[in-house]
């Protein structure tokens, strides 16, 4: 190191061994394939495990949604047997707040009625 190096560390550091992990929240753009009380069903460019916990957030209709949900199930997205580098990520609600849950419900009145002509 250059002489004129200055030391700014409050407190001395040491080396240590490999194997060490870091994670991260990472937020992504998913897209809702369809949404139920119980949970979802998203589309995503990226792999989510089994048993990951996130803070999904969406706009049903004019109405923001949050939820904390819990990844069930993951499986490639296919086109045919063309597989399109996306994955369908299954997800329970475990944490629904009354207003999200209200927002849900309405949502799913509506969409049921538009889809039946009613």
């Amino acid at each position: 190191m250059p002489e004129s190096f200055q030391e700014r560390r409050r407190t001395p550091r040491a080396t240590v061994a490999a194997g060490h992990e870091l994670h991260l929240p990472v937020s992504m753009t998913v897209q809702l394939v369809d949404i139920s009380l119980g949970g979802v069903l998203l589309s995503s460019p990226q792999r989510a495990e089994p048993g990951q916990r996130a803070t999904l957030q969406t706009k049903l209709g004019t109405q923001s949604v949050q939820a904390e949900v819990e990844i069930c199930r993951v499986l490639p997205e296919r086109a045919g047997v063309q597989v399109l580098g996306r994955h369908r990520v299954g997800a329970r609600f475990v944490g629904l707040g009354e207003p999200d849950r209200r927002a849900v419900q309405r949502f799913l009145r509506e969409d049921g009625s538009s889809r039946n002509g009613l």
